[in-house]
């Protein structure tokens, strides 16, 4: 009951009811809004860090290079022999070895499959230290590497065969003291080594040592044909004994030849036969030889296997 403007216990019951119910709806809105404006949030955070996640990857990938691995395209069952070449800083000092035992083949194959290498490359710098490395096959073809190191950890490992320049922080170069310490180290002509280009030693003489097909040795001793071309542009005489000097493992070895002039690309070529003992039957056997005429010479350097 209501007495004018006075309000009963049951009107004011009534209005805390009402304002309690629009008290509480108005908080489940501001609760339901802020809950909205919280995921949003959270969700802008995510897709934020996941963008930043993914261009700090793609940087990363810039910088160092995705790894990749040297696929070879033959079997280590195809590689009769492994030739290994060294110098450091200049070519003219390289050195050669031959690898023929299987299972130091077996290593240098499944070392370079197993390498964890990236695609980029390392500053190249004057005075590498190069370790270089041709895989003879039984078909007759070659796979050459070369690997180019510019200081600790910091090299490069590039194939023309293989149409690839990596980055490697592997140390390659210590398989040419490691691998065999028993291999015989030999110097190497610069033509011979892997990467090198074919031009003549010089702009006169063309010089070079042909093997025959069934292979420089026999039961009498070390074969090969010595060839001498005359590519300027006059020609040049050799004296005496001049057209064939040979050193044969760091001594000379007397070789008689008649005086000969060759005209403009005409050639010379003479087959020598070096007996045994002279030559070594069960040892590697090294052989210099020079071409002289005047003030021009041109030497040729080869190892043979046996």
């Amino acid at each position: 009951m209501t007495y004018g403007n006075t309000l009963t216990f049951s009107d004011t019951e009534t209005l805390t009811e009402q304002f309690s119910c629009d008290f509480s709806m108005k908080d489940a809105e501001l609760k339901s809004s802020l809950i909205t404006k919280y995921k949003k949030e959270n969700e802008m955070k995510k897709i934020t860090a996941l963008i930043f996640a993914l261009i700090l990857t793609l940087g990363l990938v810039g910088c160092n290079g995705k790894k990749v691995n040297i696929d070879f395209p033959f079997e280590v069952e195809d590689v009769e022999s492994v030739e290994m070449y060294h110098y450091n800083g200049a070519p003219a000092s390289a050195e050669k070895k031959v690898v023929v035992a299987e299972s130091d083949i077996k290593t240098l194959y499944d070392m370079f499959k197993g390498l964890s290498l990236k695609d980029k490359t390392a500053e190249e710098t004057a005075g590498a230290d190069v370790t270089s490395f041709r895989f003879n096959l039984s078909d007759g073809t070659s796979y050459d590497l070369i690997y180019a190191c510019y200081g600790a950890k910091n090299g490069n490992l590039k194939s023309e065969a293989g149409g690839f320049a990596y980055f490697t922080s592997a140390d390659i170069g210590s398989y040419w003291n490691n691998l065999n310490k028993e291999l015989e180290a030999t110097p190497v002509n610069e033509s011979e080594l892997p990467g090198a280009e074919s031009a003549p030693q010089n702009d006169i003489l063309q010089v070079g040592i042909r093997k025959a097909t069934a292979g420089v040795y026999d039961e009498e001793g070390l074969k090969f044909t010595w060839s001498v071309e005359n590519i300027g542009d006059y020609s040049v005489s050799f004296d005496k004994n001049m057209i064939a000097q040979i050193v044969l493992n760091g001594e000379n070895y007397a070789f008689e030849t008649e005086a000969v002039t060759l005209e403009p690309g005409e050639a010379y070529s003479v087959d020598i036969s070096i007996p045994y003992p002279v030559a070594r039957q069960d040892r590697t056997n090294n052989v210099k030889i020079t071409a002289t005429t005047g003030d021009t010479t041109a030497t040729y350097k080869e190892s043979f296997t046996h």
